[in-house]
C-alpha cells in the first residue's frame, strides 16, 4: 500500500509530494519532523518580536540611580524605576512609584487599603473591618500597595520641572485574596522618528486564585498626546489558554499606524508573562 505526503522546509512551506511505505517508523519520524517544525516557527516569531520592539527603542535611555537626580525628585517615596534620555524636548527623566502600606493603629483605615486579612476561622473569604474595640477578633495582617505612579520630568540646570503625572489606575482583580498586587513597568521608544520620545507605562493585575484572565494596561505619552489600551492578560490553565484580547480608546484608534502598530506587538508580548 502507497501513501502520498507532503514534505516541509524547516519554515513549513510545502516542498513536494513524494511517494513511500505507509512504514510505521516513517509515520512516526513525519510526525516528529512537524512538531519540531511549529516549535521552531514560533521560535522565530518571538525573536522578530523582540527585534522589532528593539529596533524602536529610544537609543540613550538609560536606568539612572535615584542619588543622581535632583532634589524635587528624591524627595519621592518609594521610587522602583528611575530613567533618563535625552530627545529634542530637552533632558528627560520619568520615574514611577509605588506606596506600601502596612498595619496601622485604625482598623477602619487597614480596612479601606486592604492591609487587614481574613479573619482567622472565616472560610468563606470575607473581609472583616474589626471595628469591635473590646477583644477584636484576630486577624491577619498583610503589606499591599497603591496604584503605580509615573512621573515625566524635563531637567532645566540642576531643576525637575513636572512634566505629567500617569495614575496606574484602571487595573485590578476580582477577588480580595492575600498578594493581590499591580505592577508597573516602562518603555521609551521613538516609534515614529520625529525625536521626541513615547513613554509606555504597562500595568500588569497580579491576582492570586483568580479564575478569570488577570486585567492588563498601556498609557502612551509623547509631546503632550495621551493614548491608552487596556484588556486582559493570557491565563493558562488545565482547559489551555485564554485572554490576551484588547481595545485601543478612541485617540490611539485615530492615532499614526506606526504607533497602533507598535501598541499591538508591545500588548502581544507584554500579556504572555
Amino acid at each position: 500500500m502507497k501513501k502520498t505526503f507532503t514534505s516541509f522546509s524547516p519554515l513549513g512551506a510545502p516542498l513536494a509530494e513524494q511517494e513511500t511505505t505507509a512504514c510505521p517508523f516513517v509515520r512516526k519520524m513525519q510526525h516528529a519532523y512537524r512538531i519540531k517544525t511549529v516549535a521552531l516557527k514560533a521560535i522565530l516569531f518571538v525573536l522578530l518580536q523582540g527585534t522589532l520592539l528593539l529596533a524602536y527603542s529610544q537609543s540613550d535611555v538609560r536606568s539612572v540611580s535615584t542619588a543622581s537626580l535632583p532634589q524635587t525628585i528624591r524627595e519621592l517615596k518609594d521610587i522602583n524605576l528611575a530613567l533618563r534620555w535625552t530627545d529634542t524636548v530637552g533632558i528627560n527623566v520619568v520615574v514611577t512609584t509605588q506606596v506600601s502600606f502596612g498595619p496601622s493603629d485604625d482598623p477602619a483605615l487597614d480596612y479601606e487599603r486592604g492591609t487587614v486579612g481574613r479573619e482567622l476561622g472565616l472560610r468563606d473569604g470575607r473581609w472583616e473591618a474589626g471595628l469591635r474595640k473590646s477583644q477584636p477578633p484576630r486577624r491577619d495582617y498583610i503589606k499591599v500597595a497603591s496604584p503605580p505612579v509615573a512621573y515625566h520630568y524635563l531637567i532645566r540646570n540642576d531643576s525637575a520641572l513636572l512634566w505629567r503625572r500617569i495614575e496606574g489606575t484602571g487595573v485590578g482583580c476580582d477577588n480580595k485574596a492575600r498578594g493581590n498586587r499591580v505592577k508597573s513597568s516602562m518603555v521609551v521608544t521613538d516609534v515614529n522618528r520625529d525625536k521626541i520620545a513615547e513613554l509606555w507605562f504597562i500595568l500588569k493585575a497580579n491576582c492570586v486564585d483568580d479564575e478569570t484572565p488577570p486585567e492588563m494596561k498601556i498609557i502612551m505619552t509623547t509631546g503632550n498626546l495621551r493614548y491608552a489600551m487596556s484588556g486582559t492578560r493570557i491565563l493558562r490553565g488545565e482547559a489551555g489558554a485564554h485572554g490576551g484580547k484588547y481595545y485601543m480608546d478612541a485617540a490611539l484608534q485615530k492615532a499614526p499606524e506606526p504607533f497602533r502598530r507598535y501598541a499591538a506587538l508591545l500588548w502581544e508580548k507584554s500579556a504572555q508573562n
